[in-house]
């Protein structure tokens, strides 16, 4: 800063000045007026200039010291001024993205995303950096986000078409940038692929039109994208599959996408072998829900040498070997010394109903009941045909039948049968209410569809076509579902006590939230791209997106695992609110306030906006000085 004295008509202001520049022009700007001549003179200051003088490297000694006095003149009478726009625009800039930009800088994959550009591509890496990390703060598709870049602190400087264009490399390359992710990941936290989970989603457009095949002499040889499918969301458009793996810990590990039609189950095998070929993890144990652990999933692990876990479907396991299950024989509950303790079934569960009920148990049964849990373990052989393995992508040497065996652990919880039955007796009584009431077929049909308990009968004892249709509530369902309240069946090949493999299949939440947070926190859908490339980018994108975020949270757990359990929304709603506001030409200040998650982002990437104040000429120097897209 240095000294400007302005004089007019025998008057002399002195100001603070600073030169900035502009684009490709330097200007002046004023930091602070000292004062006019006459009025410091009145003050009693004997020489003004000298006093000006003073005052400029005051300041300039505060600026090197990182302190400021900032002084703001504000004419409440006047006018904002127009910036220019139909639409007013904020004038605060988040900084929250820069923490997952460091993030997205210390994963080291910007060298291998730069040599997917041509010689006249802008940076790769800058942009899908740019794209990836606004998705932490206003997630959307690439043009909401170019349109709402100015709202970031220190945004790289592009334009809308060179995000498009960046959009081909990623969707051909997608493949390989999961590897390098996989492997640069290594570097910054520590992932456990002991177990391997595995679940699948979809994602909607906001299209009506599924995309054509690609066919010869009336064979599929190329399956269109976006088909019409069994959607997660109930929804009628087109979709696509989105396969995930995540490690024990929920970090991603890789993704595939395909066609919207395709069943789930078929995307099991191709996509571990490709896990065991390019991600060298051969030995893991596998772990999914029930839809995505066939008996060929199982027995394709089982051959391969490696473990699972996987969910088992009771309603769908054959009535020969239900009745051994419910059986009461060989119930045990696990006792504080860790050892079985043999239990009824049936005692268990007619104290449960007891306590449903609101009666007063006996001593003998708040004893049974102190036990939440009770299980059973129930050796099984499986045998399928080796056609099937390679029907859904497992190798050709798979002939003829193959066996081998698991373990069922089946448990019966008091906490989940109350919950069930609570449930249930509230639909069962909404489908009589129905029954009663008049027509249960023209009421629309939910996600929890009471009118699974109804029968209808339109036809007279003799056969004859009768007029009126009577409904009631079908027994046989009622019966055959509450057979299995409170039951939780799980296979598995390993060869260990049943709370290892409860915790193993427990941990599946964390990659159900993965699929939460991409469409509802990073907006993942619905998806507004046409083409295959640039979906399989958007895609790509969003990958990476929920990749960073999972490391972010884990680097912050790590801090101190007892204490900084943050929920999503408490760490993105951190990230979104931190935003700075200008003082005068010189100055920032934020507009947010301190908080354990600011200090616990500030101890991992030591950005340094957990300050009362900012130097403009400071942060562009830190933030600048890489930013050439």
């Amino acid at each position: 800063m240095k000294l400007h004295i302005s004089r007019s008509r025998n008057r002399e202001f002195y100001y603070a000045v600073r030169s900035v520049r502009k684009g490709k022009k330097v200007t002046t700007v004023p930091v602070e007026k000292i004062g006019e001549k006459s009025d410091l003179l009145k003050k009693g200051i004997e020489d003004p200039l000298a006093y000006a003088k003073e005052r400029v490297e005051q300041l300039n000694r505060e600026a090197k010291e990182n302190k400021a006095t900032v002084s703001v003149r504000i004419d409440c009478d006047a006018t904002l001024p127009d910036g220019g726009n139909v639409v007013s625009k904020t004038t605060t800039r988040n900084v929250g993205w820069l923490y997952a930009a460091k993030q997205f800088d210390e994963l080291g994959i910007s060298p291998f995303l730069d040599s997917l550009g041509g010689k006249r591509q802008r940076s790769v890496s800058q942009l899908a950096r740019l794209i990836v990390c606004s998705r932490f703060i206003h997630p959307g598709s690439v043009r909401s986000i170019y349109n709402s870049r100015d709202k970031l602190l220190y945004p790289p400087e592009c334009s809308l078409d060179d995000l498009y264009r960046i959009l081909t490399p990623l969707a051909e390359h997608s493949d390989e940038i999961q590897e390098k992710l996989y492997e640069e990941t290594k570097n910054v936290i520590d992932p456990d692929s002991s177990v391997l989970y595995y679940d699948c989603t979809n994602f909607y457009f906001e299209t009506e039109e599924e995309d054509g095949d690609a066919l010869s002499d009336g064979d599929v040889i190329q399956w269109g994208l976006r088909k019409y499918g069994a959607s997660k969301e109930h929804r009628p458009n087109p979709i696509v599959q989105f396969g995930l793996f995540t490690d024990r810990n929920g970090i991603p590990v890789s993704y595939c996408v395909e066609h919207g039609s395709n069943n789930e189950q078929n995307t099991i095998i191709p996509n571990e072998r490709r896990m065991i070929r390019d991600f060298g993890t051969s030995k893991f144990i596998y772990c999914s829900d029930a839809g995505l652990g066939s008996a060929e999933a199982r027995a394709f692990n089982s051959i391969g040498g490696r473990d699972y876990v996987v969910t088992h479907s009771l309603k769908k396991t054959s009535e020969k070997e239900l009745q051994l299950i419910f059986k009461d024989m060989n119930w045990s509950a696990i006792g504080e010394d860790g050892k079985d303790i043999p239990v009824s079934l049936k005692a268990f569960r007619e104290a449960a109903d007891k306590l449903y009920e609101g009666k007063e148990l006996v001593p003998g049964e708040k004893a049974l009941l102190s036990h939440d849990m009770i299980y059973k373990k129930f050796p099984v052989v499986k045998t399928i045909d080796g056609a099937s393995l390679q029907k859904m992508g497992a190798k050709n040497r798979f002939t003829g039948k193959i066996s081998f065996e698991e373990t069922l652990f089946i448990t019966f919880s008091r906490k989940y049968y109350l919950y069930q039955r609570e449930i249930f007796d509230r639909q069962l009584e909404r489908a009589k209410k129905m029954c009663e009431d008049g027509d249960p077929e023209k009421t629309r049909k939910g996600n929890n569809d009471v009118r699974r308990f109804i029968s209808g009968t339109s036809v007279t004892d003799s056969g004859e076509v009768a007029e009126n249709r009577s409904y009631d509530i079908d027994e046989k369902t009622v019966e055959r579902e509450k057979r299995f309240h409170g039951f939780y069946a799980v296979a598995t090949s390993l060869d260990t006590d049943i709370r290892r493999v409860l915790k193993i299949s427990a941990d599946r939440w964390r990659i159900e939230q993965s699929f939460r947070l991409m469409k509802s926190d990073f907006d993942t859908r619905p998806i507004y791209m046409s083409t295959e490339d640039h979906i399989r980018a958007h895609l790509c994108l969003c990958y990476i997106t929920i990749l960073m975020y999972r490391i972010m949270e884990r680097r912050l757990l790590l801090l101190d695992p007892a204490d900084n359990r943050f929920t999503p929304g408490e760490i993105l709603e951190t990230l979104r609110v931190m935003a700075l506001i200008g003082e005068g030409e010189e100055h920032l200040r934020p507009a947010y306030e301190g908080s354990k998650i600011l200090d616990a982002l500030e101890k991992v990437y030591g950005l340094g906006f957990n300050h009362a104040g900012y130097q403009r000429k400071k942060l562009e120097k830190k933030f600048l000085k890489k930013k050439s897209a």
